[in-house]
């Protein structure tokens, strides 16, 4: 093609998290002389960080769609349909690259009526699990199963998403479904961590006690509440370790868990941060990151705690295992397995060699997860699609 190849990529919203750092990193880093890269983008939801302004420091063709959010919304999301389905028959686009749940609904709704020729999408993670009831799962199921008639091509982020999408959900047929793992700008994280900044310990007062983090959005997914329990049930069998908790973001139960925390009398003991941007400095001041989720699809945080060489506990849902070796660089615990938890929790806490070790291994198996590796994989996918028609 003589002309750039014209992209318009979809994403319910740029906060903080997988999905939009994905989003972001292939906008930002896509040859932009082979490829020209629009970005649409719906509404934050509440204490939600934000990533839009990496996009919009490096001139990236960004548009705003209000309407198009996280929440359903039958009028909202009407109106967010056709929004969208204008700015395709504008932009007449070579490739429509929708990420997230609700976008890529509607995008590739819109992207069948508009005619589009290549339709693709990203599961960063499923809502076939712990998010809805029984009948709510099966329509979405075939919502999916349908608009998988339609896709060209469907990106798993890991080799567990595509053996649920292709096996367990039957989403789509094994042949439309490509493995391409999250990437993350592994220098500019560690090099972050080098800058000086005011130190998360000297900032929440924490002096050399062992620090647990958590990092991702306050939702129920996430399950902090089961992280407030182990946080807890250790300091109960344990209170030598002198551990520390903190919780980095934000999100809808805050309050919540704030309240909870001070009910488990662990005031002074688990610190709430909100949002932060220096993350090197947080990475840099923990000793152990924790993930409690009930679902995932390839967590963000696991894959920086991996390039920080961060001794890591996580529930073992979604594509953790595709990021975490057990005992190697990392411990899995079953999903909401909080006896597990606080054991695993405790052999990282009083074993400096063990988490030492788990830390050395986790840096080598970042290299996996390098931002270059998700560039190219996507580029030759793009290739490979518009070569087949």
């Amino acid at each position: 093609m003589r002309r750039p190849i014209k992209i318009v990529r979809i994403i319910a919203r740029l906060n903080i998290g997988g999905p939009a750092v994905n989003a972001a990193i292939l906008a930002l880093s896509l040859d932009r002389e082979l490829f020209k890269t629009k970005v649409v983008y719906g509404t934050l939801a509440e204490g939600e960080g934000s990533l839009e302004h990496l996009m919009r420091d490096s001139k990236v063709d960004m548009e705003l769609v209000p309407e198009l959010g996280r929440e359903i919304d039958f009028l909202d999301d009407f109106r967010a349909f056709f929004k969208i389905l204008r700015i395709l028959k504008r932009e007449r686009p070579d490739i429509v690259h929708t990420h997230t749940a609700k976008a890529g609904t509607l995008g590739r709704l819109a992207a069948i009526f508009s005619g589009a020729k290549v339709k693709v999408h990203t599961f960063h993670g499923n809502v076939f699990r712990n998010y809805f009831g029984a009948f709510k799962t099966s329509f979405f199921v075939f919502i999916e199963r349908t608009l998988g008639l339609f896709t060209t091509r469907i990106i798993a982020v890991s080799q567990k998403q595509k053996a649920e999408l292709v096996e367990e959900f039957r989403i789509i047929p094994e042949g439309k479904c490509e493995v391409i793992p999250l990437g993350v700008d592994l220098s500019k994280l560690r090099d972050a961590a080098g800058k000086k900044h005011k130190s998360l310990r000297e900032e929440l007062g924490l002096a050399d006690d062992p620090v647990v983090g958590i990092i991702g959005r306050l939702v129920p997914i996430k399950n902090h509440k089961m992280f407030l329990a182990a946080a807890c049930e250790v300091r109960k069998q344990r209170p030598d370790l002198k551990a520390r908790y903190v919780i980095i973001g934000g999100g809808e139960l805050r309050g919540e868990l704030e309240r909870l925390a001070a009910s488990l009398g662990m005031g002074g003991i688990v610190y709430f941060t909100g949002w932060r941007e220096d993350l090197g400095n947080i990475y840099r001041n923990i000793d152990i990151v924790a993930l409690t989720s009930l679902n995932e699809g390839t967590p963000l945080c696991l894959i920086e705690a991996l390039a920080m060489g961060k001794a890591i506990i996580a529930a073992n849902v979604g594509g953790v295992s595709d990021i975490i070796d057990d005992g190697v660089n990392g411990l899995l615990v079953g999903k909401d397995d909080i006896n597990g938890f606080v054991e695993g929790l405790i052999r990282l806490l009083e074993d400096r060699n063990l988490r030492d070790s788990l830390g050395r291994n986790a840096v080598k198996k970042s290299e996996v997860f390098d931002k270059e590796n998700l560039v190219k994989a996507t580029a030759r996918l793009y290739m490979e699609c518009l070569r087949n028609g």
